[in-house]
């Protein structure tokens, strides 16, 4: 049962809590994130009830599982911050890049010329009254 807990206990520091209802022995195991750990889903205590006996068969084996469970969680919260650290990285690069080029001739905008404005044709009124 000790490996079980000691395969969690290096993910996480964990808190023990049992308490006896009748028969049965409640067994709720929270674990209390390491550094930088804030995601909700690892900090989801383990919730078990049972009769002792129950528990001396199936602890360990439980643990391992969820202990499992929690890695996978952690790996998987790991690569997908990375990602997406990288894809912040990428685009604040380009648009620094952006920003320091010189544009092309074609990107630049061409003032407007004092002469060639519109003119009005001299047979359109200078009013529109639609009534």
């Amino acid at each position: 049962m000790f490996s079980a807990i000691h395969r969690l206990a290096t993910q996480a520091d964990l808190a023990l809590n049992i308490s006896a209802s009748g028969d049965s022995l409640r067994v709720v195991v929270i674990p209390k994130p390491k550094s930088g750990e804030t995601h909700s889903a690892l900090i989801t205590p383990l919730i078990l009830e049972a009769t002792p006996e129950e528990l001396n068969e199936q602890f360990a084996g439980i643990l391992v599982q969820y202990s499992s469970k929690r890695k996978s969680l952690v790996e998987t919260l790991e690569e997908t911050t990375a990602y997406l650290d990288a894809a912040m990285k990428e685009a604040k690069d380009k648009a620094t890049k952006a920003a320091t080029e010189k544009p092309t001739p074609a990107q630049q905008v061409k003032p407007a010329m004092a002469g060639n404005q519109p003119t009005k044709a001299s047979n359109q009124p200078d009013d529109l009254q639609l009534f």
